[in-house]
């Protein structure tokens, strides 16, 4: 179950009182469409291509367990995995960036059964 934001408290919650659950949904629609706008900016750029490809050989291109640890003594699972938890962070941060630049070319969603 996710929580709303009227369950989670803070700005958003005091910025939404009185607004109906439609008018929610609208605003964070449009956010959300600002942020594919400006992803699809930003990276869909000749300079933005380069610096995410430059993200990905930083990130995804390389091995998750490095090749200095491997060959060496036995390392035990508690030892890598905030290191394995580390990179995993590093990988979805560009992942997320990959998909939303995705979205961003394909332009907006067109609305269902029109």
């Amino acid at each position: 179950m996710t929580p709303t934001d009227m369950q989670i408290g803070g700005w958003k919650t005091l910025d939404s009182l009185g607004l109906s659950t439609e008018e929610m949904l609208s605003k964070r629609r449009r956010e959300r469409d600002d942020q594919v706008a400006l992803f699809g900016a930003v990276f869909g750029s000749e300079a933005g291509r380069k610096v995410l490809d430059i993200l990905k050989d930083m990130t995804v291109g390389r091995p998750m367990i490095p090749e200095a640890v491997k060959g060496q003594a036995p390392i035990a699972f508690d030892q890598m995995a905030p290191y394995v938890t580390f990179r995993s962070g590093q990988n979805a941060i560009v992942e997320l960036i990959v998909q939303i630049l995705a979205e961003a070319e394909r332009g907006p969603a067109k609305p269902r059964g029109k």
